[in-house]
């Protein structure tokens, strides 16, 4: 199933980049970058680990990356996830709309306990 995941600074501020297929919170904490972020604890660790994040995706063949660089600066449509960073953490949006510390969804869990 594809999914589409937001990476953002802040709950509705800037838009970091989207990424397209298996963006969902194993997916992303499968990949080395994607483990940075959602574990970061300030925005430039999260906002370098997103920008990683985002190349690694497409050059490892996981999915697409859309770039705010590329896409004038608008995110695409609605996202299954949102990671955003607020205050000391990241978040997740899960597709119910409800939002978790990444590092307490059982899955990012899961994936940080394998490595």
């Amino acid at each position: 199933m594809s999914t589409y995941a937001q990476f953002r600074t802040g709950l509705i501020a800037s838009w970091l980049g989207t990424l397209q297929r298996d963006s969902y919170p194993a997916g992303v904490a499968a990949v080395g970058p994607g483990r940075l972020a959602l574990t970061a604890t300030d925005p430039d660790t999260y906002r370098d680990a997103v920008e990683d994040l985002l190349d690694v995706w497409e050059d490892d063949g996981h999915g697409a990356a859309i770039y705010p660089s590329r896409h004038d600066e608008t995110p695409p449509g609605d996202a299954d996830y949102i990671y955003a960073f607020v205050l000391d953490r990241v978040w997740i949006r899960q597709p119910d709309h409800t939002w978790i510390p990444a590092t307490r969804h059982p899955d990012v869990k899961a994936a940080l306990d394998h490595t």
